[in-house]
């Protein structure tokens, strides 16, 4: 499972569509938007948080 690195990758590219789209017009600097956990954003203005990841209900066996 370590190699599969979907979620982060689908994280950074998150993470680099609102830098492209956002600096600096609305948020100066593009240090300030990135993945983060809820109980650390340090000095985000803008962060994205991954809170649940799965497989959909259509798509197999994990029921949420």
């Amino acid at each position: 499972m370590g190699k599969y690195t979907v979620i982060a990758d689908i994280g950074s590219s998150l993470v680099q569509l609102l830098r492209d789209n956002l600096c600096p017009d609305v948020i100066m600097s593009p240090d300030n938007i990135g993945l983060c956990s809820p109980a650390d954003k340090g000095d985000m203005i803008l962060g994205l948080i991954f809170t649940m990841c799965g497989r959909a209900r259509s798509c197999g066996e994990r029921k949420w």
